[in-house]
């Protein structure tokens, strides 16, 4: 799943898949920088680790798309030992997410996983991250690129397309 406009393809929709949120070390917020952790069927063909522009929805929440960066894969500069993770952060947004079924869309990979020196230089590149995100955003606002629509089915829960 590396190729995410083949996957479309493919699919003839969007790739998203459906996690449920789980509590993490913290660590995330500690940083500034507050994440979903999201516990995701081992079944599920995600696409190649590496932190990404996303959109996440909340099942049988009716809202629009949040936009955020998911980081998915090991965390080399955290703990090089730890099973790989997909985290999601919410760009301007903060909301409890404990136990809510979040689907997510990867729009766009920003980079490939990689280590660094201290909590701080990975802080760094969060926020460049962060600000990249929001800048292929802006650009599917202003109709520059196309983004995802609402995974809905006729429930409103998003039941029918989250998964690949």
């Amino acid at each position: 799943m590396a190729d995410l406009k083949e996957a479309r393809r493919l699919l003839d929709r969007p790739y998203r898949f459906r996690g449920r949120v789980v509590i993490g070390r913290g660590l995330g917020r500690q940083l500034g920088w507050p994440t979903a952790n999201l516990q995701v069927d081992g079944r599920k063909f995600l696409p190649l680790e590496g932190v990404y522009a996303a959109l996440a929805w909340r099942v049988g929440v009716a809202e629009g798309p949040m936009a955020a960066v998911m980081n998915l894969g090991p965390q080399p500069t955290v703990d090089p030992t730890a099973p790989s993770a997909v985290e999601v952060h919410l760009l301007d947004r903060q909301l409890d997410l404990v136990e809510a079924s979040l689907v997510v869309e990867p729009i766009s990979l920003l980079r490939r996983q990689e280590r660094f020196a201290d909590l701080a230089a990975l802080t760094s590149q969060i926020a460049r991250d962060a600000q990249r995100a929001r800048q292929i955003f802006a650009a599917a606002s202003a109709g520059r690129i196309g983004v995802g629509e609402s995974p809905t089915d006729e429930q409103g829960d998003g039941s029918e397309q989250q998964d690949a």
